[in-house]
């Protein structure tokens, strides 16, 4: 078990830093929350659970303080929780979107399923 959660917070904080890295560049100082991460990692876990592959997961930092989630080429959502206004953003099917405002970290957890769902209908295709 402590294997297991030092492998994740290892493919985690890679792809954290890899993100980061290839979107404000060698010199970049951006370190997430402790919300973020412990987002980022359960969304590994859950990634590694549905038998895909978390080094296709992009998490882009946006100027509005959040994060862009992509799957490989595919935009899977956003998540802010920096703000006194938190929010995730869920896509469904081609074109609707559904945003999800002021939860708990926990409750935000609990919708990562939504975006491996939505990850698996893109793959689909």
């Amino acid at each position: 078990m402590i294997f297991q959660n030092k492998q994740l917070q290892i493919t985690t904080d890679t792809i954290i830093t890899k993100s980061i890295l290839r979107k404000l560049g060698n010199n970049a100082s951006l370190r997430p929350t402790e919300e973020e991460e412990t987002f980022f990692m359960e969304l590994v876990k859950r990634i590694e659970e549905a038998k895909l592959n978390p080094n296709e997961l992009y998490f882009e930092p946006m100027s509005n303080k959040s994060f862009s989630v992509r799957y490989g080429s595919y935009p899977i959502g956003r998540i802010n929780l920096k703000r006194k206004s938190t929010y995730m953003q869920v896509l469904i099917g081609l074109q609707d979107v559904e945003v999800l405002t002021d939860l708990s970290l926990k409750e935000y957890i609990s919708h990562i399923p939504r975006w491996i769902k939505y990850i698996k209908f893109c793959l689909k295709d």
